[in-house]
């Protein structure tokens, strides 16, 4: 099996992935939904499915944080600017994010 991810933007994007998103400046919640794949869909109910979460903060200046985590720590942020780009580039993090390392990492956390 090949380690490569496949060009995502070839692919029609007529799936949801649900974000919890925090919103400036009392970090009031809401949900939203990014377009994406139904590859990157199965993918971010995995993430879901083994007690993560997928978030997204505006951080102003056009740029927005996009996290995996839990209630008690980030395990992926990346940092991206807020233009038409950004499904994509979430679609990428949410591909390359290790389940097996976060989950490794939570139990070293919680050790």
């Amino acid at each position: 099996m090949s380690d490569e991810i496949p060009n995502l933007n070839a692919t029609p994007r007529d799936r949801v992935v649900p974000f919890t998103q925090y919103i400036r400046p009392n970090g009031k919640i809401r949900a939203v939904l990014f377009p994406t794949t139904a590859e990157v869909q199965k993918k971010a109910n995995e993430i879901n499915d083994a007690g993560f979460l997928l978030t997204v903060e505006d951080i102003g200046n056009s740029l927005v944080n996009v996290c995996i985590c839990d209630d008690d720590r980030d395990y992926v942020s990346e940092v991206k600017q807020n233009n038409s780009t950004l499904p994509a580039q979430i679609d990428n993090m949410i591909m390359h994010a290790s389940i097996p390392a976060m989950v490794r990492e939570c139990e070293e956390q919680d050790a």
